[in-house]
């Protein structure tokens, strides 16, 4: 049974007549009365008598109405909620993400997303003391950003641009230029972040080949720049957070050759949501307009000594 042939039957019961019908539809009459018969045959009744003045509902025709409008209304219920999923005028999308990640990376991301589906709010959730792919396993978020790799089949894994990592110092610090040999790492006294969701920090440094001292760890993520501040040491910290210690009095400086620290958008399929979905297409298109982001960790590239970077000039 097709919904165009129950629309025939209906504008008949509605209009009287087979030529009202056709011309209220802007369909020929023939292929209306077709599209009865082929009706009338696919139930095994007859639905009107065809009378000199029109069409009569027979009793069968009659039982027809109500459910016919009620298949009517519900397909027009169902389109609508598809184009309102399609449009997205509505909906949440959940992110779960290691927190200076929502500082940079996350917001990049949420930006394009945001221009062309307004009216879907979103949520933000700290990786806090759960495991960021145990939050998405569990339904708890829709899409997650971390640094860590995960390494568990049927995992979604979409490498984003790696952030540059920067030295950052306290206030006043001497003898230190605008560039400084990555080599150099090995006699300057860090400060990391030791909490449940800053745990590969410690071992990222090590990962990467550094071997100075950690002088200073903290289980308050949001002590690292404070300490830093005050002199206790210094901090290798991504570009925004950087960026945060730099307007603070803090002084910034590039390593020479860069170090990268890969970020990483994880979601376990299927998505969640239509939302989410939609944001995972708009990750694509993000990557796709940048397809020259440095994905290399540890990757070296030249660095522009002559517009290092400085105080002000960590943009």
């Amino acid at each position: 049974m097709e919904r165009r042939a129950l629309q025939y039957f209906l504008a008949v019961v509605d209009h009287g007549t087979f030529t009202n019908a056709a011309a209220a539809l802007n369909v020929a009459q023939p292929s209306l009365s077709q599209a009865i018969q082929t009706l009338e045959r696919e139930l095994g009744v007859q639905l009107f008598h065809r009378v000199s003045r029109g069409a009569r509902l027979t009793s069968a025709g009659q039982a027809l109405v109500a459910p016919a409008r009620r298949t009517l209304r519900d397909f027009e219920e169902a389109l609508a909620a598809v184009h309102n999923v399609k449009g997205l005028r509505s909906g949440r999308l959940v992110v779960v993400c290691q927190p200076h990640l929502a500082a940079d990376a996350l917001p990049q991301l949420l930006g394009p997303f945001h221009d062309q589906y307004p009216d879907v709010a979103i949520s933000i959730t700290a990786a806090s003391d759960a495991d960021i792919l145990a939050v998405l396993c569990s339904r708890g978020a829709d899409v997650g950003l971390d640094y860590a790799l995960p390494r568990e089949p049927g995992v979604n894994v979409s490498r984003l641009a790696d952030e540059e990592v920067f030295l950052v110092f306290p206030p006043g610090t001497r003898d230190i230029g605008t560039v400084i040999p990555a080599s150099e790492l090995d006699d300057v006294a860090l400060i990391a972040p030791n909490t449940p969701e800053h745990g590969p920090v410690r071992r990222w440094i090590r990962d990467i080949g550094i071997n100075g001292p950690i002088l200073v760890e903290t289980t308050h993520r949001g002590a690292t720049i404070p300490l830093v501040l005050s002199g206790l040491g210094a901090a290798l910290l991504a570009r925004p957070v950087a960026r945060q210690a730099v307007a603070l009095g803090a002084l910034a400086c590039r390593l020479d050759p860069p170090i990268y620290r890969p970020a990483f958008l994880i979601d376990v399929p299927p998505p969640t949501s239509a939302a989410a979905r939609a944001f995972l297409e708009i990750v694509e298109e993000v990557q796709a307009s940048e397809p020259n982001a440095p994905r290399h960790p540890t990757e070296g590239r030249p660095v522009e000594r002559a517009t290092g970077i400085g105080v002000t000039k960590l943009a």
